[in-house]
């Protein structure tokens, strides 16, 4: 099948609302672009392959990007968050969100002063009450995947910058484990073969994006030394404020590591419990084998995709229920 035919049967669905994207582009003089708070490859990959696409294709406009920077992949892998100051939020700016399900997750609150807002989004629809125009697939892998579509519809006369492609394919990457999730699809792969044949460098991007320091090798051999399992088998680690300290470990980082228990025969879920300085509770992450996880994350103030969701815990004492909750799910 052709790569266009490909794109068409995704996103012909949203013609009305590309038309739509496309005419406020066009209307508004300032453009400020946002992702979510404690921002993933996807969430960055989508909002920076937009921004170069914007900047290339309306050079007359302000186009802008905001949000709080991820704590290491900044500068080599990422541009630094910009530093826009108040007085541009206001009814002639256009707030485009991408790979943000629902309001309390936009990292800068400022949008809410902005004339009008879009939202373009991967995950399930959690949350109705933003985006003026709302661009939604939670079938797709990736917020980058179906940004980069979007932009792909809006016609022949727009080019696509390499810059673009490159923040697409971190972002693809990123949020598909290097093509492993299950989420990937046709789509997926049409996307990449345009990424490649444009001649992006996919072994550059792959080593900004996961070259790793000493540090990394103690982290993995202390989780892999500390997981647990409940009696039906549900995997989990637990990082402390004191484990993350003596590892040296950025507290965002802790889920990175359910990777390491992706294709383990017989393990039905797995799980990282971590602190979280910020809130002074714990951030968990929970990915399955396929059994849906959502309801669970709704319980525990949480949500994301049915086999990759997130969820919170007041104290570990809290843990023993969701432990329960989880092997309730396993027959």
């Amino acid at each position: 099948m052709e790569i266009k035919k490909i794109i068409d049967r995704y996103v012909d669905k949203f013609a009305s609302e590309i038309e739509q994207v496309l005419a406020k582009i066009k209307e508004y003089p300032r453009i400020i672009l946002f992702r979510h708070i404690r921002p993933d490859y996807d969430a960055m990959g989508s909002q920076m392959g937009l921004y170069y696409w914007l900047k290339v294709n309306f050079p007359q406009k302000e186009i802008y990007y905001v949000g709080e920077n991820h704590v290491t992949l900044m500068n080599h892998c990422f541009p630094l968050t910009q530093d826009v100051p108040n007085d541009l939020f206001d009814q002639n700016t256009l707030s485009i969100i991408t790979d943000t399900s629902n309001k309390n997750r936009i990292s800068d609150e400022r949008y809410l002063k902005t004339g009008y807002i879009i939202k373009i989004d991967h995950h399930n629809i959690d949350d109705f009450n933003y985006g003026d125009i709302q661009i939604i697939d939670d079938k797709l892998a990736s917020a980058s995947e179906l940004v980069m579509a979007v932009l792909l519809k809006m016609g022949k006369e727009y080019s696509m910058p390499k810059e673009s492609l490159t923040m697409f394919f971190k972002g693809i990457v990123g949020d598909t484990n290097r093509f492993l999730y299950s989420g990937v699809n046709d789509l997926t792969f049409a996307l990449s073969t345009i990424i490649t044949f444009a001649g992006v460098d996919i072994y550059k991007a792959y080593q900004e994006m996961y070259n790793k320091g000493h540090d990394e090798f103690n982290t993995k051999k202390y989780i892999l030394d500390h997981m647990n399992f409940t009696p039906k088998g549900v995997g989990y680690y637990i990082l402390t404020k004191e484990e993350l300290n003596r590892l040296n470990l950025y507290p965002e980082l802790a889920k990175d590591y359910l990777d390491l228990f992706e294709f383990i025969e017989g393990l039905p879920i797995w799980m990282s419990v971590s602190y979280n300085p910020s809130r002074k509770n714990y951030r968990v992450s929970i990915r399955s084998s396929g059994l849906s996880l959502i309801a669970v994350a709704n319980k525990y103030h949480g949500g994301g995709h049915p086999n990759a969701v997130g969820a919170c815990l007041n104290s570990l004492d809290e843990l023993p229920l969701l432990l329960n909750d989880l092997d309730d799910l396993i027959c």
